[in-house]
């Protein structure tokens, strides 16, 4: 019972799913929304599982002073150290600080950036203020004596920490360099590949040289001199690569992105039918 459980609970959740997809009913909507909350609940603990792993395996490689141990000490305390920022500042470029208008008042005569004053909107429910959008307030059911207004007085401030120092500091850098050596590999890829070995090669390696020309200025040059070459037709040639090069970008290389699309999407659908009728079970472990 231990794997036929889960399967069943797999089969019963991906029935509701596709019969909301195609059946038009509020109970089927209802059910298929409790199962996607669910999902984030249990996705959210498997966040926590996977941070839990994360951590067992690095401190036990440096209790045990494995190779390249010392990297492990750098990525725990680097996401401890992120976390804690993200928890005091949040995760956007700003934070917000709510301010009394004394304060507002105070640090407004100080000259201070980022200062912002909002109307606020409540309704008045057993004498107790509740803040609402605009568009409630505004209602035409409502009464005067319902409703109220006032000011709220706070302050955006530049994140610096988290985002200033820990991504535009530490993070960016280290993406650019990573990017950087892809590049070198990129282009020791492209010289294995586009030695003209076959038909697929030449053609492969004639539209990568089209597409190069059409997308850098030299191109422009190259075709003027061509057409300087031939005068008696009267072409422009600084447009030849360009035109080419898109030719070739939004015909034939659209029709090959699109056939490895489709061939995807089929691969997906194969691949959660197996799940769905328990003939894929490499999710429920080998026990």
């Amino acid at each position: 019972m231990k794997r036929e459980i889960p399967i069943m609970i797999t089969f019963i959740v991906c029935l509701f799913l596709i019969l909301d997809f195609v059946i038009q009913s509020e109970f089927l909507s209802k059910v298929a929304g409790s199962i996607n909350d669910y999902t984030s609940i249990v996705a959210t603990f498997a966040m926590v599982l996977g941070l839990g792993s994360l951590f067992s395996v690095h401190l036990n490689r440096i209790y045990r002073k494995r190779m390249n141990w010392v990297y492990s000490i750098i990525l725990i305390l680097g996401f401890a150290v992120a976390v804690f920022f993200a928890t005091l500042y949040g995760v956007d470029e700003t934070y917000t600080v709510k301010l009394t208008q004394q304060e507002y008042e105070q640090r407004e005569a100080r000259g201070e950036k980022g200062l912002v004053v909002e109307d606020v909107y409540y309704l008045l429910v057993q004498n107790k203020k509740m803040k609402v959008s605009k568009e409630v307030y505004e209602l035409s059911a409502l009464s005067a004596q319902s409703k109220a207004t006032g000011k709220e007085y706070k302050q955006i401030r530049k994140n610096k920490w988290f985002d200033g120092l820990i991504f535009k500091g530490i993070y960016d850098p280290l993406q650019a360099t990573m990017f950087s050596l892809l590049a070198f590999f990129m282009a020791s890829a492209a010289y294995r590949a586009f030695r003209a070995k076959s038909l697929e090669a030449t053609l492969l390696l004639v539209s990568a040289f089209l597409v190069m020309l059409g997308r850098v200025p030299i191109g422009a040059v190259v075709g003027d001199m061509l057409a300087g070459m031939i005068p008696f037709l009267g072409l422009e040639g600084s447009h030849w690569f360009k035109s080419i090069a898109d030719f070739i970008m939004t015909v034939p290389n659209a029709a090959g992105q699109r056939a490895i699309m489709i061939g995807a999407a089929l691969g997906m659908v194969a691949a959660s039918f197996r799940i769905w009728f328990a003939y894929e079970t490499e999710h429920l472990g080998r026990d």
